[in-house]
C-alpha cells in the first residue's frame, strides 16, 4: 500500500476525527435504514459470500473468513457488531473482504446497542491479515485479544481485498492490559491490499 501523508492532511485528519467523536449518540440520520431482514453471522465463512445493502447484519462472536473465501459487502451496507459476544469480523491469511462503498453509501460497522445507549467498546471491530513480510522473529504473529489469528509470511504483494469508504464506529475491546482487538487492525497485510476513506470513531 502507498504511504504518502503529509503535515497538513495529518492536522486535518486530527481535527476531522476530534470534530466526529464528538457528535452526539442520537444524531444517527448518517447511517442507512435496512428495510430488509436482520441477518444474525456467526462462525465460520468459508465460500464466497455477498451482503447487500437491503438487510442488516448482526456479528455474533468472532466471525472468520476463511482462507480462499471472499466477503463482498455491497455500499451502502449497515454491519453492527453484538455487544454481548463481542463481534468482531476478522479476515484470516488467504481471506479476502471486498467493502468498497461511496462517499454518498459508505458501508457502516457500528454498535448492535439502541442509538443513544452507544458507546465505545461496544464490539470488537475488523481484523485483516495478510502474508506479507514482518518484523516479529520466525515471520509470523497472532492478533491478540484471544483472536488466534495469524498474519505475516513471504508475499509482500499478497491481496487480503478492499476497503473503501467505510465507517466503523464503537469499537474496540480491551479484554486485558495490553490485549486488545481496535476498530481496524492491519497485520501482515500486502501491497496490492486497497485501503482508503476510512473513518473509525468513538
Amino acid at each position: 500500500m502507498k504511504k504518502i501523508f503529509s503535515i497538513t492532511g495529518l492536522l486535518l485528519l486530527g481535527t476531522l476525527l476530534f470534530i466526529s467523536s464528538c457528535k452526539k449518540d442520537d444524531d444517527d440520520e448518517s447511517t442507512p435504514t435496512p428495510t430488509g431482514t436482520t441477518i444474525e453471522i456467526s462462525g465460520d465463512i468459508t465460500t464466497n459470500t455477498n451482503w447487500t445493502a437491503i438487510n442488516k447484519y448482526v456479528l455474533k462472536g468472532f466471525v472468520y473468513v476463511k482462507d480462499g473465501a471472499t466477503l463482498n459487502i455491497e455500499a451502502g451496507t449497515v454491519i453492527k457488531g453484538d455487544k454481548a459476544t463481542k463481534g468482531t469480523l476478522i479476515i484470516e491469511r488467504g481471506g479476502k473482504i471486498n467493502a468498497v462503498g461511496t462517499s454518498a453509501k459508505p458501508i457502516v460497522f457500528t454498535s448492535n446497542e439502541a442509538v443513544g445507549s452507544r458507546s465505545y467498546g461496544d464490539w470488537g471491530g475488523i481484523i485483516i491479515c495478510g502474508r506479507a513480510p514482518i518484523n516479529l522473529p520466525g515471520g509470523e504473529g497472532t492478533v491478540e485479544g484471544g483472536t488466534n489469528a495469524l498474519f505475516g509470511g513471504t508475499n509482500a504483494s499478497d491481496d487480503s481485498g478492499k476497503l473503501k469508504y467505510v465507517r466503523i464506529e464503537f469499537c474496540g475491546i480491551a479484554f486485558q492490559p495490553n490485549q486488545e482487538i481496535n476498530g481496524l487492525t492491519l497485520g501482515g497485510v500486502g501491497s496490492t491490499t486497497e485501503i482508503s476513506h476510512i473513518q473509525v470513531s468513538y
